[in-house]
């Protein structure tokens, strides 16, 4: 079950510490180099809330290598199997039409070339695809030799707060509950077992348990909520009867006994998609002004902005009763339903600054797909397909983090308002309604005024 974006939120503006384990930072190789460079400036933007274990530095530093090296190789070969899979396939129906022309089997030669000619065609996609991949590689290849994710990991194992090694009469303590939970499936790390097939030591499978202790560890010196941010979507961590998925209650419980303040547990693709969505908009206050138009667009880019312009039916209200239709149109407008809202092109107005406080003004023109209902004489209606630019004024109110530097979603109000007819366009397809008939019929006449 995803986490309710105003708990994320929350947990943030508490300045709660995040501790992100390995799993995560390793999945930022993986991810989409577009993606992978804008998680990581949101890392950096919030870095001083990260918490690095001494468990997940190990871990990272043993594996992001062969990580690399796994993504670099990872689609190496996979058009140039396909491409020979294909040219094998085509052997094999020339074999085949072979057969067919020795035999005189109806049509069977013209079906086998046909076979042929789209195999053609679907190597010669296939070929396009690749250079397109190739473009893709170079790309990721930039970030994966970048160091930009080893050097965050560095940074954070270099602060006087990152977690150190424990000792070994700490280990041993360590080792032994581990075992005794596992054999008796206490989260977390019971399903870890595996991992001992490549390890000589056997301790492997203990590595969460350490990352947990080090975090219950952590709340004596650290006077705050937790997030913790993993990839391992198993059942040590997370409860998953019922179809869902939610943070197992045994450790909700273990962590109170420690601390007063609350837990959190995400998986890194949802941490990620927060961060991108609550701290991808960088606000300084000093050139507010001058991202205004940047700033209005984003926000708009995360609501529903249908919802926003004619959730309450505001928009269709004014088009069916303004008259502003009126002026494109040959007869009297009876009704307009709308059925499609583009977004908007907002441009800025003004911005006023209180404390925390900002709000932006502006204007925003919108495109939106209509059916539009004319009156023709006494018994009859015409429905016209209508592509109609409506202009409105707007405004963006919300709260910022000044610390963080970013907007607190939840405080964001828009508010629309005054709209007008910019331009409108009636497409030629009409239907002619008899208002004493439900039924439809269709009715293609050049003009409205041939009905009458």
């Amino acid at each position: 079950m995803r986490i309710p974006a105003d708990e994320f939120e929350d947990f943030m503006l508490n300045r709660s510490e995040i501790v992100i384990d390995s799993s995560g930072y390793l999945d930022l190789y993986r991810m989409s180099p577009e993606v992978s460079a804008d998680v990581l400036n949101c890392l950096w933007r919030i870095n001083e809330l990260l918490w690095l274990p001494n468990q997940v530095k190990e871990e990272f530093n043993n594996r992001y290598k062969s990580v690399i090296a796994d993504e670099k190789d990872k689609h190496k070969n996979i058009f140039k199997d396909l491409k020979n899979s294909i040219d094998s396939a085509k052997e094999k129906v020339n074999t085949q039409l072979q057969k067919f022309s020795n035999y005189k089997i109806k049509d069977a030669k013209e079906v086998a070339e046909s076979a042929v000619r789209r195999l053609d065609e679907i190597i010669t996609e296939i070929e396009s695809a690749s250079v397109s991949l190739k473009e893709q590689k170079h790309i990721k290849r930039k970030l994966l030799e970048s160091g930009q994710v080893e050097k965050l990991v560095g940074e954070l194992s270099k602060r006087a707060s990152a977690g150190t090694p424990f000792g070994y009469t700490e280990l041993i303590a360590i080792y032994t509950e581990a075992y005794i939970r596992i054999q008796h499936e206490i989260p977390p790390g019971f399903k870890d077992t595996r991992k001992d097939k490549k390890d000589e030591k056997g301790t492997a499978k203990y590595g969460d348990f350490i990352i947990w202790k080090e975090i219950l560890k952590r709340t004596k010196e650290k006077d705050s909520s937790f997030i913790f941010v993993t990839s391992d979507v198993k059942a040590d961590w997370w409860d998953l009867s019922k179809n869902q998925r939610t943070q197992r209650e045994e450790l909700e419980v273990e962590f109170s006994e420690y601390s007063k303040n609350r837990l959190l547990i995400m998986t890194f693709v949802e941490f990620a998609s927060y961060l991108l969505k609550y701290y991808s908009i960088d606000i300084e206050l000093d050139d507010i002004e001058d991202s205004a138009d940047n700033i209005m667009t984003r926000l708009a880019s995360r609501v529903d902005f249908e919802e926003v312009v004619n959730g309450d039916g505001t928009l269709t209200e004014f088009l069916n009763h303004s008259g502003e239709l009126q002026p494109y149109l040959d007869d009297v407008v009876v009704d307009v339903e709308v059925w499609g809202i583009g977004f908007p092109a907002i441009s800025s107005i003004s911005t006023r600054i209180e404390g925390d406080h900002v709000t932006m003004y502006g204007f925003f023109e919108i495109d939106v797909d209509a059916t539009v209902y004319e009156k023709v004489g006494t018994d009859f209606q015409v429905s016209k397909t209508a592509d109609i630019n409506v202009f409105s004024n707007i405004s963006f109110e919300f709260d910022i983090d000044r610390e963080m530097k970013h907007v607190i979603q939840k405080s964001v109000t828009i508010k629309v308002e005054d709209f007008s007819v910019f331009d409108a366009r009636i497409r030629s397809d009409e239907k002619i309604i008899d208002q004493d008939d439900d039924d439809e019929s269709p009715y293609l006449p050049e003009t409205t005024h041939d009905l009458l």
